[in-house]
C-alpha cells in the first residue's frame, strides 16, 4: 500500500530522530502551531520573529503569536511547495524552512512567485 504524505514526512523526521520527539514535535504544533494534512500535502509551520532565528528558535519548543512575527517556519512538510501558499491563512514578509541542515529564508512573496506560478520545480 502507497504511504500517505503524512507517513511519509513522519518517515522523512524520524531519520536519526526517536519516535517520542516526533509525536512531541507534533503535539506541540497541534496544540500552538499550524498543522495540514491533505491527501496531496503534509505542513508542520509556525511563526517567528526573524530577528530570533539565529538564536535556535526553529529548534526550540517556542512559538510566538502571529503579532509579534513576521516569518513562517515551516518545520516539516511532503507535497507540493506550490500548495502550501494556498494553506496559509495569512502572509507574513518571510517564508524559512532547514534542508539539509542550512536554513533557508526567502521573502513570501518572490518564493509564492517561483513556486506557485509554476516557474520552478516544486
Amino acid at each position: 500500500m502507497k504511504q500517505t504524505l503524512y507517513q511519509q514526512a513522519m518517515m522523512a523526521q524520524l531519520e536519526g530522530v526517536d519516535h517520542q520527539r516526533f509525536a512531541a514535535d507534533l503535539t506541540a504544533y497541534l496544540n500552538r502551531g499550524y498543522v495540514y494534512s491533505l491527501p496531496d500535502i503534509f505542513v508542520m509551520a509556525k511563526t517567528v520573529p526573524s530577528d530570533l532565528i539565529g538564536n535556535g528558535v526553529l529548534e526550540s519548543d517556542d512559538f510566538f503569536e502571529p503579532e509579534e512575527s513576521d516569518t513562517w517556519y515551516v518545520h516539516l512538510m511532503s507535497g507540493k511547495l506550490s500548495q502550501l501558499f494556498s494553506l496559509c491563512p495569512f502572509q507574513l514578509e518571510y517564508v524559512c524552512f532547514q534542508r539539509f541542515g542550512r536554513v533557508k529564508m526567502w521573502r513570501f512573496q518572490e518564493i509564492q512567485r517561483r513556486f506557485y506560478h509554476g516557474n520552478a520545480k516544486s
